[in-house]
């Protein structure tokens, strides 16, 4: 099946009962993972911009939230004040030691942009259930941010909010790999796959 069908499919399956109400999930907290080619990052980024978050724009049921995480981690850069440190770090200590001093600096103010996008006040009181946080640009983002690190820190906050991660790379409920490369051991999510029925998988 076409990228672009999986995706549209995707919309319809958000808006029925059984995804808003949570339906199926047993204890299971309500976070999915969508995962497509790395090569269409670019389709999948106009997509979501263009056509996904206009779909939902006057919704009086689904209070939709886009996070993309490489746009918190250059706000957090301008704002830390460390663009320049970083590129002469790099050159200076290496990419590890680099890696390191960004994740570092930019922890806190990343932490407190996500929920600034995302209206958290809403979250927690009756709007809890209709509200769906999309993370994107996880490619880009990673490593200084990791797809299973980011879920685990937000399964302490959210138990009922649906957490829609777009990931570059591939989802088997066995392993997360990003990118096509980078593989750990899988995070509790399920998987939306966008296929005939809507079906999560």
């Amino acid at each position: 099946m076409k990228l672009k069908e999986r995706l549209n499919n995707l919309i319809k399956y958000i808006k029925t009962d059984k995804f808003l109400n949570n339906k199926g999930l047993a204890n299971e907290v309500p976070f999915y993972i969508f995962d497509y080619d790395p090569s269409e990052e670019i389709y999948v980024r106009d997509f979501i911009k263009d056509t996904f978050t206009k779909k939902f724009t006057d919704s009086k049921d689904i209070n939709l939230k886009v996070v993309d995480l490489f746009e918190l981690i250059m706000e957090a850069m301008k704002v830390e004040d460390i663009e320049e440190g970083v590129f002469d770090k790099e050159e200076r200590k290496g990419s590890v030691k680099n890696l390191e001093f960004l994740k570092s600096s930019i922890e806190d103010y990343t932490h407190k942009a996500f929920f600034k996008k995302i209206d958290s006040e809403l979250i927690g009181n009756e709007e809890k259930m209709k509200t769906i946080i999309c993370i994107t640009g996880v490619g880009s983002a990673y490593p200084v941010i990791q797809p299973k690190e980011l879920l685990g820190k937000l399964e302490d906050i959210f138990n009922y909010t649906k957490i829609i991660l777009f990931l570059p790379g591939n989802y088997d409920k066995q392993y997360i790999t990003t990118l096509n490369k980078f593989k750990i051991d899988h995070y509790r999510a399920m998987k939306l796959t966008g296929v005939v029925e809507f079906n999560i998988i």
